[in-house]
C-alpha cells in the first residue's frame, strides 16, 4: 500500500519530471482514486459563489451564495453571455437545448445547485473516470482494470440520485442570522455527509463545525487528447 496525495500535501513534490499525481501512477499495481466523488455531491464551481462578487462578476462566474439556492435559468445565462460563449440573443436556443439532459434528472432542476450538480454527475462521469489516464502514452484493458476510482459504483450513484440525499446530506441549506431570509448554502457544508462520516470516527467537533472543501487535484491535460472504446491513446502530432 503506497498512498499518494495531491497537491495540497506534502506526500508529493511536483518535479519537471513528474509535475501531476498521475505521474507517480504506478502501471503494474491496483491504484485506489477518490474520482466521481465531486459527481456525487455538486460542482467545485460552487465554490465561486463564496468569492468577492466583483470577481465573480467580471469573470462572468454565478455570483452571491444566495444564487445557489435561486432558479438557474437567469444567472447561467448571464454567466454565459458575460463569458464571451454565448450572444445574448441565444439564450432561448440554449435553454432549449438543455431540457431534454434536466428532464432525465429524477430529481427536479430547480435551483443552481441542482442545476450544477447534475450537469457535473450526468455529463462527466466518463470524463472524470478516465482522465487521470490521458497522461500515459500506452494503455490496455489490463491496466486500466487495475484502476479502480471509490466513488465510481452503482451504490454510490443510487445515494446521489435519492432526493432525501440531495437536499439534507449533500450541502444542506442552512438559515441566516437573520432568520426573516430565506435559507442559504455555506461552503463549509458542502459535502456534508462525508463530514459527518470523518466526524464519527475522529470526534474532531472544530473540523466537523470549520473544514471546507479543498481542491485536491493536480492535472494538465498532456499531449494525449483522446483515448477510445480499445483503449488506444490518440495524441497531437501522434
Amino acid at each position: 500500500l503506497a498512498p499518494t496525495m495531491g497537491h495540497a500535501f506534502e506526500e508529493i513534490v511536483p518535479t519537471p519530471e513528474k509535475p501531476e499525481i498521475a505521474d507517480f501512477i504506478d502501471p503494474e499495481a491496483i491504484t485506489v482514486t477518490g474520482e466521481c466523488g465531486d459527481q456525487l455531491f455538486g460542482s467545485i464551481l460552487m465554490q465561486h459563489s463564496f468569492t468577492s462578487k466583483r470577481f465573480l462578476n467580471e469573470k462572468g462566474y454565478f455570483y452571491g451564495s444566495e444564487t445557489l439556492a435561486s432558479p438557474w435559468e437567469e444567472p447561467f445565462c448571464r454567466a454565459m453571455v458575460n463569458r464571451g460563449l454565448i450572444r445574448a440573443e441565444q439564450q432561448g436556443a440554449l435553454l432549449q437545448w438543455l431540457r431534454p439532459q434536466l428532464a432525465k434528472s429524477p430529481i427536479r432542476i430547480n435551483s443552481m445547485y441542482d442545476f450544477l450538480w447534475w450537469m457535473n454527475f450526468s455529463l462527466k462521469w466518463q470524463h472524470e473516470t478516465t482522465r487521470i489516464l490521458n497522461r500515459f502514452e500506452k494503455l490496455s484493458p489490463d491496466m486500466v482494470s487495475r484502476m479502480e476510482h471509490f466513488y465510481r459504483t452503482r451504490p454510490f450513484q443510487e445515494w446521489a440520485l435519492s432526493r432525501s440525499n440531495h437536499t439534507e446530506l449533500k450541502f444542506p441549506l442552512t438559515t441566516p442570522r437573520n432568520a426573516a431570509k430565506a435559507r442559504v448554502h455555506v461552503w463549509k457544508n458542502y459535502k456534508f455527509a462525508l463530514k459527518q462520516f470523518i466526524f464519527l470516527y475522529t470526534n474532531d467537533a472544530s473540523y466537523f463545525v470549520k473544514k471546507t472543501k479543498v481542491g485536491s487535484l493536480r492535472h494538465s491535460p498532456s499531449r494525449n487528447f483522446a483515448i477510445d472504446a480499445n483503449w488506444n491513446v490518440i495524441s497531437f502530432g501522434g
